[in-house]
């Protein structure tokens, strides 16, 4: 399966939140476990843990800036969390000018 921000193959890793793993060059989260209503478990593909919205911004941030994004599914400080505090400030930076619409959406 080709990743849907990076456009290479996904590899992934584990995040701390249970049956999501993330990829590991750009870090967006796949629900990669899934279980049916009765909770038992079925076969289906990787699924991206985007808003349909921010799969377009996270990939043109990804193609323009090749850094990793914070997916929101790890303890703050996990060993899991390889995003810098600083390449998640840059990321908001240029969401902040190049998408400042997706910023006051996500506000409100």
């Amino acid at each position: 399966m080709i990743c849907e921000i990076c456009n290479e193959e996904l590899t992934s890793t584990w995040t701390d939140t249970s049956c999501v793993c993330q990829c590991v060059r750009c870090g967006t989260a796949y629900r990669t476990v899934h279980f049916d209503k009765h909770r038992k478990r079925v076969d289906k593909p990787p699924e991206i843990q985007l808003q349909k919205d921010w799969i377009f911004i996270y990939r043109q941030y990804y193609t323009e800036n090749k850094k990793p994004v914070r997916n929101g599914f790890n303890v703050p400080g996990s060993p899991r969390d390889f995003v810098s505090n600083d390449d998640q400030q840059t990321l908001y930076d240029w969401v902040e000018k190049n998408h400042p619409e997706m910023l006051k959406e996500a506000a409100t």
